[in-house]
């Protein structure tokens, strides 16, 4: 699958985002959040009117690539025994069961490849309610984010569930130390996305 083939392919290091709902936003997120402190930062997976192949011609020029990853595209990354440095899960409801034959564990075992391959020294970060679905022999470091992790950032996203996806996002950005002045900058310029709450 092609973002399966770009990860190969681009040598970047990559923070990527999986959920039922909540993925687009948060993917988003923290691409806005690390542009605006000042890293080359790369958008890709499951993004309306992007190639992932494409992006191969951009990636030499780039430090990061934030991709959204749906289930099919985790299959990929299941199959190429791949997950990225950074993973993101935001939530798992019961969606796409005709595919899965009614089964939300089949479903779900695609959306593991997003931390089923991580090495010592990568990071898994989610919301609380998935947590009771993680493993606990996981060798990357596992973060449960607080909605009160956000309380600092003035957003105008509205919803818990939506501070609990903005605290996901800054944890990212303190991954790679982008202060905290441009974080909050950041959040308060972010309009959210067309169509989403």
């Amino acid at each position: 699958m092609s973002a399966s083939l770009f990860v190969k392919l681009s040598g970047l290091p990559i923070i990527a985002v999986t959920g039922t709902r909540g993925k687009s936003m948060v993917t988003h997120l923290i691409w806005h959040i690390l542009n605006a402190g000042g890293k080359k930062v790369l958008l890709g997976g499951n993004v309306r009117g992007v190639s992932n192949l494409e992006l191969l011609k951009k990636a030499k020029k780039t430090e990061i690539a934030v991709m959204e990853l749906d289930s099919w595209q985790l299959q990929g990354f299941g199959d190429a025994k791949i997950s990225p440095q950074i993973a993101i899960f935001t939530s798992l409801l019961s969606d796409h069961m005709n595919y899965y034959k009614n089964s939300v564990k089949n479903y779900f075992a695609d959306k593991a490849n997003i931390f089923k391959h991580q090495k010592r020294g990568d990071v898994l970060i989610i919301r609380p309610g998935v947590k009771k679905l993680i493993p606990k022999n996981i060798k990357s470091k596992l973060v449960v984010v607080n909605a009160k992790d956000a309380e600092k950032y003035a957003s105008s996203l509205p919803g818990k569930f939506q501070k609990e996806n903005l605290a996901c996002a800054v944890r990212v950005a303190r991954e790679f130390h982008i202060p905290v002045s441009k974080i909050k900058k950041a959040v308060k310029n972010f309009k959210g996305l067309e169509g989403r709450l």
